[in-house]
């Protein structure tokens, strides 16, 4: 009975120690699905020792992205100045020429019409030159000594503007002085030999700032050059 009893012993020994076993193997397994590799990261991050991730290397600059060189140069004050006066009356250094046209006192630079005097008028002028010393242009000429022949069929002229005065009250502003016509007319007409604006060089009338009513430029009015 005793060799019985002792072989039961030895079978429950037996069996439990296979339990154990059976336990422990799972356990270990188990572990092992749920830890993850030291140092594994997501994506293809590059790690050193103990998992630690790498320095990466500073980027060298773009040498596209710096600022482009300024091309050209930039303009000179005396340029930028030029410019702003551009269409000013008050800065156009010319001559003016005094008109009484349309029964107003003008001063004007490249007129289209022209009050020469009492006796002349010029009109439908074109200018090939324009400065502060001289002017020279042509247009059609009439004048109260060749009427009425000269009212639909005006003489072609040639007109040379000189002697730039300063104007009176003005703040530097010329006005010519003088003005010389050369005109082809019939010589069988004694009338033209006597008519002082064809002879030469004549005087031109003449204004103060102050007595200058309107001024124009290419017939076009501009602001006064003249502060009253």
């Amino acid at each position: 009975m005793n060799v019985n009893n002792r072989a039961e012993r030895m079978r429950r020994s037996g069996a439990a120690l296979l339990g154990a076993a059976v336990l422990a193997l799972g356990g270990a397994a188990c572990g092992q699905q749920d830890e993850e590799p030291a140092g594994s990261a997501a994506g293809n991050t590059a790690t050193g020792p103990a998992g630690s991730q790498e320095p990466s290397e500073p980027s060298e600059p773009d040498e596209s992205s710096e600022s482009p060189e300024p091309s050209g140069t930039a303009p000179s004050p005396d340029a930028s100045a030029e410019q702003a006066g551009a269409g000013d009356a008050g800065q156009d250094e010319r001559s003016w020429v005094f008109s009484y046209y349309g029964e107003v006192n003008n001063a004007e630079i490249e007129p289209v019409h022209l009050v020469l005097s009492e006796f002349s008028t010029l009109r439908d002028l074109t200018w090939d030159t324009w400065g502060a010393d001289s002017a020279t242009g042509s247009g059609s000429l009439s004048g109260m000594w060749c009427l009425p022949e000269c009212t639909d069929n005006p003489y072609q002229a040639e007109i040379t503007l000189t002697a730039p005065e300063p104007m009176a009250g003005g703040e530097g502003e010329q006005m010519f002085g003088t003005f010389r016509l050369e005109v082809e007319l019939p010589a069988a007409d004694a009338r033209f030999a006597q008519v002082e604006d064809l002879s030469g060089e004549r005087p031109l009338m003449t204004v103060g700032a102050g007595e200058v009513e309107r001024w124009r430029i290419g017939g076009e009015e501009v602001p006064d050059p003249v502060t009253p």
